[in-house]
């Protein structure tokens, strides 16, 4: 059965395309320790708060248990 795409998935889908994700960790890895949450969930939020306020988990690809909590999102920021 197929679903229909909805506007958010749409929107979502376009936004991972556009925002080349994988140029942009390979730079930060050296320079940002490795933690919990991984890099890229951190980058993914950031891009989302930064741009819609918002932290959909569709996009940036986590689970409820590996949230970053907003110290860990403001040192993100900072660095």
């Amino acid at each position: 059965m197929k679903t229909k795409l909805t506007r958010r998935a749409d929107f979502l889908t376009q936004m991972n395309a556009m925002i080349p994700c994988e140029k942009i960790l390979i730079k930060l890895s050296s320079h940002y320790p490795k933690a919990s949450p991984p890099l890229e969930v951190m980058l993914r939020i950031d891009f989302l708060q930064n741009g819609f306020n918002d932290a959909d988990r569709q996009f940036s690809g986590i689970s409820i248990e590996v949230i970053p909590d907003e110290t860990k999102m403001l040192h993100f920021r900072h660095f």
